[in-house]
């Protein structure tokens, strides 16, 4: 993962850590955990679904909301993960 975010890498990290205790996210939340502006915390998000680690829910341009799919996957029934 690092190599593929470069200097947003420890950044990237510190949002990774912060997605086990908060899976579901928007930019504005990763502007806060990570403590960068909403330009910059716009920027790493992007980065996520491209890695596979965050998937897009809204469809949206604004106001979108990103789950970590695989993390809340574990706690699913195996008929739900399907959905």
């Amino acid at each position: 993962m690092a190599a593929s975010f470069g200097c947003r890498a420890s950044k990237g990290l510190t949002l990774l850590e912060s997605l086990y205790f908060r899976p579901i996210i928007s930019v504005q939340a990763a502007a806060e955990m990570t403590h960068l502006t909403y330009r910059n915390a716009n920027r790493l998000v992007e980065q996520f679904p491209k890695a596979g680690l965050l998937k897009e829910t809204t469809g949206r341009r604004r106001h979108r909301r990103f789950r970590y799919a695989s993390y809340l996957a574990l706690f699913l029934d195996a008929e739900e993960v399907g959905r």
